[in-house]
């Protein structure tokens, strides 16, 4: 449910917004993101589509990639890529608190870059933002010409 809950942190969008857009029941999706189902519920599917309507691309896991998410197309403006670390925030499943504490990186940093209101932007911070992130596994990747920018799970080797 890591996917689901990165696309919607991709959109911006609340799980009530969600929920209403799917006409879901309340709490619906927190439950769902928390893991609390056993088997893939049908509106899982329901909500993957809304998603996909909204213009995410689910990417598969891959040989050389991880599964991931992205903008169906480029063009998306992000210049300080607010919406791709919080998407990356989201399929980490950690809240600004825990990321600030993995990244040195303050959480009103992380808050105001997510909410796209930094009148400039502090490389480094953002550096050990990407830092942290790749330690947990997760990198953001670039638009193309084709496709827009997204989140995906590094694929390790196995031994």
């Amino acid at each position: 449910m890591d996917l689901l809950r990165a696309a919607r942190f991709l959109l911006g969008y609340t799980q009530e917004q969600v929920e209403n857009s799917c006409n879901l029941t309340r709490r619906y999706l927190y439950n769902l993101e928390a893991g609390k189902h056993l088997l893939l519920p049908r509106n899982a599917l329901v909500i993957k589509a809304y998603f996909e309507r909204e213009g995410v691309e689910f990417l598969e896991e891959s040989e050389t990639h991880g599964a991931g998410v992205r903008w169906r197309n480029p063009g998306r403006l992000d210049p300080f890529r607010s919406k791709l670390f919080r998407c990356a925030r989201g399929l980490a499943d950690l809240s600004q608190d825990k990321l600030a504490d993995r990244s040195g990186v303050g959480r009103k940093f992380i808050a105001q870059l997510e909410q796209d209101v930094l009148k400039g932007l502090n490389e480094t911070s953002l550096g050990k933002l990407e830092h942290a992130l790749r330690d947990l596994n997760i990198e953001i990747t670039q638009e193309t010409r084709e496709f827009g920018a997204g989140v995906r799970w590094i694929k390790t080797a196995v031994a």
